[in-house]
């Protein structure tokens, strides 16, 4: 499982790895969360979320799975340094249900990196490797 930064023009691509779809998604979210704060994957698991959702396609998923991790930014001040997936269905209907669990964001301990503002469909791939699944997500920075 590994994810790292990719540059482009304006924005930033995160590519993730992972032996399962599930870790690959996982670690996708663990890339987002570092790209917005230093020091994200290090919070505290104070707070958990269960996310429950139902997409029209797999990058649909994707999209809709990070997308919460914005919200959850914007909306509740909170950022996630771990993600599990509890199920994903990659054929119609496309489902995921994962547990996210970190704290409130505390801007003296997580200096903001990159201030992401959606994600988006841009030259996004999900592909299946010979070791797994590799994941590929431009997001507006």
């Amino acid at each position: 499982m590994v994810f790292r930064f990719l540059p482009h023009t304006a924005d930033i691509f995160i590519e993730a790895e992972g032996k399962t779809l599930e870790e690959a998604f996982e670690e996708t979210a663990k890339g987002l969360s570092q790209l917005m704060f230093s020091k994200a994957l290090s919070a505290k698991e104070r707070v958990s979320k269960k996310i429950s959702i139902e997409s029209e396609d797999l990058n649909s998923l994707l999209y809709d799975f990070l997308t919460q991790f914005l919200i959850f930014r914007d909306g509740e001040n909170l950022l996630f340094s771990k993600v599990k997936i509890i199920s994903l269905k990659s054929e119609p209907p496309f489902k995921l249900e994962a547990i996210l669990s970190g704290e409130e964001i505390n801007f003296q301990k997580h200096k903001p990196n990159m201030d992401v503002k959606a994600i988006t469909y841009h030259e996004m791939s999900i592909e299946k490797t010979k070791n797994g699944y590799k994941i590929k997500v431009l997001v507006d920075i």
